[in-house]
């Protein structure tokens, strides 16, 4: 699965799933970090991606 983690997540996290075999890249690898929310949605969608954070996985980027 392709996803994106939200800036509040750290590299554990990211490698944590990179190891579980996804596809992981982070708003702050992206110059995300203090984009709004609508903005990173946009980027998910572009990317088809969903975003993980640390309130929920929100798989809706996708579609």
């Amino acid at each position: 699965m392709k996803l994106k983690l939200d800036e509040n997540l750290g590299l554990r996290g990211r490698d944590m799933l990179a190891e579980a075999g996804h596809d992981v890249c982070t708003v702050p690898e992206q110059n995300l970090c203090s984009a709004t929310d609508e903005q990173v949605a946009v980027r998910c969608r572009s990317d088809e991606r969903g975003i993980v954070n640390s309130r929920e996985i929100t798989i809706s980027c996708l579609q």
